[in-house]
């Protein structure tokens, strides 16, 4: 007889840890990268991450995660008029559902208002349910679909906005997850 294994809670010295948030630095790249190539169907390549990472582009900030010295996460968003564009999320599998991306879009959303930006927008799959309800936690509203967004599947997106940037941005319903 084969036994059923259940896939156990998270544990060890890192479980209940909260992450550090701090400026992303070139030698986190390829820590980026692999979070980037398990997170997403059609994950961004080397170049343009590193484009992100180094500075290239000089309205483009990138805010990582650590467990103890690890990068288990990473945001970016782009600075536009009075506003951010969160690009891109994520956090590494193995530490999901450990408010992890819920510390980064906060941190994003208050070097935000650091900067004296008022709103800010991103677009997600609608199929993606848990950022869709991390989002909604801190107050985004979908405005509008986008057909065809995502060219790996040509699934829509739903376009969210924040509007205003609350002064301490924080989410609404500490029970969801993403």
């Amino acid at each position: 007889m084969i036994p059923f294994f259940r896939r156990r809670a998270p544990s060890g010295p890192s479980s209940g840890a909260k992450a550090r948030i701090e400026r992303a630095k070139p030698a986190d790249l390829e820590a980026i990268y692999r979070i980037e190539r398990r997170s997403f169907p059609t994950p961004w390549s080397y170049g343009a991450l590193r484009d992100e990472v180094t500075g290239l582009r000089p309205y483009s900030h990138v805010l990582v995660a650590r467990v103890e010295a690890q990068v288990v996460g990473y945001v970016i968003f782009w600075v536009a008029a009075e506003e951010i564009h969160i690009v891109n999320i994520a956090v590494d599998p193995d530490f999901r559902r450990r408010g992890i991306g819920r510390q980064l879009l906060a941190a994003a959303l208050h070097e935000a208002r650091q900067m004296k930006l008022t709103r800010a927008t991103l677009e997600v799959r609608p199929s993606n349910a848990p950022a869709i309800r991390l989002y909604e936690s801190f107050g985004f509203q979908t405005v509008a679909l986008r057909r065809g967004y995502y060219s790996d599947t040509g699934e829509d997106a739903y376009i969210m906005w924040l509007n205003p940037i609350p002064e301490e941005p924080t989410p609404q319903q500490e029970d969801q997850e993403e």
